[in-house]
């Protein structure tokens, strides 16, 4: 996801521009455990797969979620 959608000069511009991307690597499997923040952040957003995209805007309080990586056109829509 990170080569072909963020790191692409159009579809990492077109992410950029809607939102302020943030990119949160769990570490369980590589190191055993998560630090503290990230473990908050994955039980507040309820996070039991990679990659989970959340949008979330601070104006309406809504967010949209979307698991699993459905390709590029996706992913921006």
């Amino acid at each position: 996801m990170k080569r072909t959608v963020f790191d692409d000069a159009s579809y990492g511009v077109a992410v950029q521009t809607a939102v302020i991307p943030v990119s949160i690597t769990d570490r369980r499997r590589e190191d055993g455990a998560n630090p503290p923040l990230i473990e908050s952040l994955q039980a507040r957003y309820q996070i039991d797969a990679f990659p989970t995209l959340i949008v979330y805007s601070p104006r309406t309080g809504r967010t949209e979620r979307a698991r699993g990586f459905g390709g590029p056109d996706q992913t921006v829509s």
